[in-house]
């Protein structure tokens, strides 16, 4: 089997910076049932709607994906982080589809300034959660990666 990696597919770590700003910014925007458009730096933006459009190409909603093996490896990212922030091992394909749909559609509206409401605010902390997840999986992967210990060994790739 080959170790290659395609083009455009990134691992946690390469996700981490961003997924770590989205967090912050959103856990503060749920405290204070207000976001603010200028807590999110543009480009930490952009990448969190490219993260979700290569997450979503993978439900198989939309037209094949661009990328394929960056839409499933993404995919499987997000999958991970829910599976972290809601303690569930399992759940169920449509259930998760709609979670991250929903995440997605918030997090495009992260554009301007509003007042947040309870709604909001729920999906503010949930989205938080998510992002959370995703910083440590990507602080872990350059942990084991400067260290040099063998992925296997340290539990993040199966036997």
């Amino acid at each position: 089997m080959s170790s290659t990696i395609s083009v455009g597919v990134h691992g946690a770590s390469y996700w981490s910076y961003m997924a770590d700003v989205m967090a912050r910014a959103l856990r503060i925007a749920a405290e204070n049932r207000r976001f603010e458009a200028k807590s999110i730096p543009l480009g930490v933006f952009d990448d969190s709607k490219e993260f979700f459009e290569l997450v979503l190409g993978a439900t198989g909603d939309n037209k094949v994906p661009s990328n394929p093996p960056a839409s499933i490896n993404a995919f499987v990212m997000a999958s991970d982080a829910v599976r972290g922030f809601t303690l569930k091992s399992r759940l169920p394909r449509n259930e998760l589809h709609q979670l991250l749909r929903r995440f997605a559609r918030f997090n495009k509206t992260l554009v301007k300034t509003r007042e947040f409401d309870e709604k909001d605010t729920q999906t503010a902390c949930e989205l938080a959660k998510f992002f959370y997840q995703i910083a440590l999986t990507g602080d872990e992967e350059e942990y084991v990666s400067a260290v040099g210990i063998d992925p296997v060994s340290f539990g993040m790739i199966p036997r």
